[in-house]
């Protein structure tokens, strides 16, 4: 293998540092980009998604965060970020990027709407990644519990939750047709992160990944 070449992360190379149960998850993110790819993370938290794809492929990779602590974890990564405030606007070029990705990010922002659309502008294709509220636990955690429901992907109190527009998969869909963004790839997980077939997802996926552009 020549210097420099990335190597092929198995399965058990993930929990090295990543989070083992988003295995499948990051692997079906970085399946939708290409080797070279100038790529965007919104939200990037502590870099470990772009971690984990710049160590299978070269890519020109740059994180958004706002928290200064995750900030300097992608740092320590060697993960090229800069700190911003999603809600502020993303001052960037239309087609800047190949591909930008939003991962656990759209329902903390005070503006989803606002910044799907700017994220449809600046890159090629948009990866979204998001937790499923009408997942069958959660529909009936909240029918047992009469409580706001609690899991693996929502494991907040109400009144702490950085999860402030929660959506479920069908109305992401709904709003992709009616706004006219074009929806090229899905793929669902259930809430160990293990891949779920095209079934009814909106019933019984945790978390979902679409593949947008417009």
């Amino acid at each position: 293998m020549n210097p420099g070449t990335p190597s092929k992360i198995q399965k058990n190379d993930c929990t090295n540092g990543f989070p083992k149960n988003r295995f499948h998850e990051f692997q079906s993110i970085n399946n939708q980009i290409k080797p070279n790819s100038k790529i965007i993370d919104l939200g990037c938290g502590t870099g470990d998604l772009l971690k984990y794809i710049k160590q299978t492929k070269p890519v020109k990779e740059t994180g958004i965060e706002i928290n200064p602590v995750k900030i300097n974890q992608c740092v320590s990564k060697g993960v090229s970020v800069i700190q911003s405030d999603l809600d502020q606007g993303l001052r960037y070029p239309k087609n800047s990027f190949d591909t930008v990705l939003i991962v656990d990010t759209l329902q903390t922002t005070n503006s989803p709407i606002n910044v799907l659309e700017q994220a449809l502008k600046i890159g090629k294709k948009v990866i979204l990644v998001f937790p499923n509220f009408a997942q069958i636990q959660v529909r009936l955690y909240l029918l047992a519990m009469g409580r706001m429901p609690k899991s693996k992907e929502l494991p907040y109190e109400w009144h702490d939750t950085p999860n402030i527009h929660l959506f479920t998969i069908q109305d992401m869909l709904n709003l992709c047709k009616k706004n006219g963004i074009k929806v090229h790839n899905e793929a669902y997980f259930d809430s160990g992160g293990n891949p779920l077939p095209n079934l009814f997802p909106n019933f019984f996926a945790s978390k979902a990944m679409l593949v947008l552009s417009k």
